[in-house]
């Protein structure tokens, strides 16, 4: 091809289940692209299939439960531009190649890298021209024949695994990794050991460069999380990741989470994780039936699982454990073991009391699910693949309510094996009664466990915290986790969130303020941005500032007013006793003062209160030098009271940037917009490729150094935006 090649990538996923991180199949993908292709290529991910038309090629990944999104996927692409290339990889097609739609080209089986390399060189070399003759020379691939699905051969699996890159991550993406592929052990309900076929390892070597390389693009990461199967299977090579972890003193800078099982755990195990500064682990103890788990061919016993748990707390280790319900000809009394064997270990403080109770759904690939497509509960061909959605706990899923999460699979009319010994409406009775007492055990956990620290904690604070800032922030905090039930639950995941990711030391970093200006006892501030003084030098303005959340800046306040009776600032006098001064009154997009003269222009928790955010970015950027940033910490929509609302869709920002909308959209809390941190950074991209902004973002941080609710986004002024009476015409492609 003269020109360079444009492939896209999505996720086909549905709008229930669970969503931990984005896949890391696209990193890989890129990575291996960049270095073995002769000629270079532009990768990307897609969020949506906005402004798609640009692309050659786009990729879809799908599993079995996300295939009918998958497919409807590639119609949507194929019917606005056919001359597109789809190409479906993941598990579904894996197992199911004959299943390939026709709105997909090509589907690639099991690992991805080097058949992705030789179709994307096939494509280059033909000029996107497809050859069923070319096709049939690349080893695991299934595409469309005048005969019908044609699969080639089988392809040999990459040897050894550390040929393959370091995978390219995106700055907004969290911390994890695989250290491995594939599980030794052979599970009725799991399909990674068919996906993956044998089990193969990352050298020792090869995993902590990667872990220097994300502690290097993550500064801020305190953890890592461990996606493997079974990470530690594998003793002689989890000895040698110790070892060169404390040789380079990783271990006393990064913890980790990560699986075990339980006939693997033992003392010398835990001793081993307790070097390498691992805070928790999970593993899947799937019933509390011996039956069931001989069924599920998982070569333990509930004895064995008892132990586990048991060596685990005897060690310190929080243990998170997983289980399966409504196995094939699995009964009340097995079910009711199960949860009785949950509720003992959490009275007795061994798991934690959020583990997850999934039922039982069959997935192509598994023994579970070719003795239902034999007994005829399925049918390949006529499948309607969104019933194998809605399996998940609800505790894992985008549904926080039990109830609810029952409904939807109700709705969803999703695949359930055990209703000859026990129908599902009487498992959905069982499960509703036996998760409220468990919803009991976790409120009664947290409430004593937070009414003694506040106690401790107060002691500890007026013993040895100098009078000032900080130990009023830890009894405001306390105080508020505690007794006020309705702020404490929506705080709780995001305070849980901000520790995992930054430690406690980043909630405490501000400097102690000094006695004098100290306000009163009572006084609740939110800690400084460490992020905010690394970008945001020299003299700048703030817009919106507030007493209790403050940046320590050199800055000049801007609000559309200086009184006091506004119902802002009665909640900022209210939570410190005091008000920011306001320096300048005025509209925050609309600002009187002369152009580029500021060194930084700051807000937290603000551009989501303006109508038309366009046009308030637009005079940010006026105000700002060449040089100079616009740092911006914006509520993320999934961690405050925006959570049941959408994100505000792009066109809607164009729109009303483009109609001169200055009409609040009479949101009870002034949120006139919501966003997630890819949206957001969605719309910043949109202004630099379609309004010409002369801007890169320089930072992106997924949860924020400061109230820990929200997400941060620094943009760098790289020169002067010439300014004509065009912008206002852009419009979304």
């Amino acid at each position: 091809m003269t020109r360079q090649l444009k492939i896209g990538f999505i996720q086909a996923k549905n709008k229930i289940d669970v969503d931990w991180f984005k896949p890391l199949a696209f990193g890989y993908l890129k990575a291996y692209l960049e270095k073995y292709l002769e000629v270079p290529v532009e990768m990307n991910f897609l969020e949506n299939l906005r402004n798609f038309e640009e692309f050659d090629i786009i990729g879809i990944s799908s599993t079995s439960q996300d295939f009918a999104v998958a497919t409807e996927i590639a119609r949507s692409i194929k019917q606005r531009k056919e001359r597109i290339i789809t190409i479906l990889g993941g598990h579904h097609i894996t197992y199911l190649p004959r299943t390939l739609p026709k709105e997909v080209d090509i589907g690639v089986m099991g690992e991805g890298e080097q058949t992705f390399l030789e179709l994307v060189r096939l494509l280059c070399d033909n000029s996107l021209q497809i050859k069923p003759e070319d096709l049939e020379k690349i080893d695991g691939i299934v595409f469309h024949s005048d005969s019908g699905p044609t699969v080639t051969s089988r392809r040999k699996l990459i040897e050894p695994l550390d040929n393959i890159q370091i995978p390219f991550r995106p700055k907004s993406d969290k911390t994890y990794l695989f250290t491995s592929r594939g599980c030794p052990y052979k599970c009725a309900f799991c399909s990674s050991s068919a996906f993956w076929r044998k089990t193969r390892f990352f050298s020792a070597e090869y995993v902590v460069t990667e872990i220097e390389s994300l502690m290097h693009q993550f500064p801020q990461s305190r953890h890592i999380s461990i996606w493997d199967d079974l990470f530690i299977v594998n003793l002689p090579r989890l000895k040698r990741i110790i070892s060169l972890l404390a040789e380079k003193r990783i271990n006393e800078k990064i913890s980790f989470d990560l699986a075990v099982r339980a006939n693997l755990v033992n003392d010398e195990l835990c001793e081993l994780l307790r070097t390498m500064n691992v805070k928790s682990v999970a593993f899947g103890a799937e019933s509390a039936s011996n039956r069931i788990l001989e069924l599920l061919n998982k070569g333990v016993t509930v004895e064995t699982n008892q132990k586990a748990i048991n060596t685990l707390y005897r060690h310190g280790f929080p243990v998170g454990c997983s289980l399966v319900i409504g196995c094939p000809t699995e009964t009340e009394e097995e079910v009711r073991n199960t949860y009785e064997f949950i509720l003992k270990n959490i009275k007795e403080g061994k798991i934690a009391p959020s583990c997850a109770v999934n039922i039982l759904s069959p997935m192509p690939g598994t023994k579970i699910w070719d003795n239902a497509v034999k007994d005829g509960l399925i049918d390949v061909q006529n499948m309607d693949w969104a019933r194998l959605a809605v399996f998940a706990s609800y505790r894992n899923s985008n549904i926080e309510d039990f109830g609810q999460w029952l409904q939807c699979r109700r709705k969803n009319n999703s695949i359930y094996l055990a209703e000859s010994t026990l129908p599902q409406e009487r498992l959905y009775k069982l499960m509703s009664h036996y998760e409220q007492a468990v919803k009991e055990l976790e409120m009664g956990i947290c409430n004593s466990y937070l009414k003694k620290t506040f106690f401790v904690s107060k002691k500890l604070a007026i013993r040895f915290l100098p009078e000032g800032t900080l130990r009023r922030k830890i009894a405001k905090a306390f105080y508020l986790l505690i007794f006020n039930r309705n702020r404490f639950k929506k705080s709780l995941k995001v305070l849980l969130n901000h520790l995992r990711h930054h430690g406690i030391k980043r909630i405490f970093n501000n400097p102690v303020a000094s006695k004098k200006n100290a306000p009163e006892e009572q006084s609740f501030y939110f800690p400084e941005s460490a992020l905010a003084h690394k970008y945001c030098v020299g003299k700048g303005l703030e817009i919106g500032g507030s007493a209790h959340n403050p940046f320590g800046l050199n800055t000049l306040n801007v609000d559309f007013t200086a009184a006091m009776d506004t119902e802002f600032k009665k909640e900022e006098i209210r939570l410190c006793g005091k008000a920011l001064k306001v320096d300048i009154v005025a509209n925050g997009d609309d600002i009187p003062l002369p152009d580029e003269r500021q060194d930084f222009v700051v807000s937290s928790h603000v551009i989501e209160h303006f109508p038309d955010p366009i046009k308030a970015l637009i005079e940010w950027d006026r105000l700002v030098k060449p040089g100079g940033t616009i740092f911006m910490i914006v509520p993320h929509k999934e961690r405050t009271f925006d959570k049941e609302k959408d994100c505000t869709p792009l066109e809607h920002l164009v729109e009303d940037f483009r109609n001169h909308n200055t009409q609040s959209h009479d949101d009870p809390n002034g949120h006139d917009h919501c966003w997630i941190t890819e949206s957001f950074v969605e719309l910043i991209n949109y202004m630099i490729k379609e309004l010409h902004m002369k801007w890169e973002i320089v930072e992106i941080q997924d949860i924020d150094d400061k109230v820990g609710n929200g997400f941060t986004v620094v943009i760098r002024k790289i020169k002067t935006k010439e300014r004509t009476s065009k912008t206002r015409s852009a419009v979304v492609n």
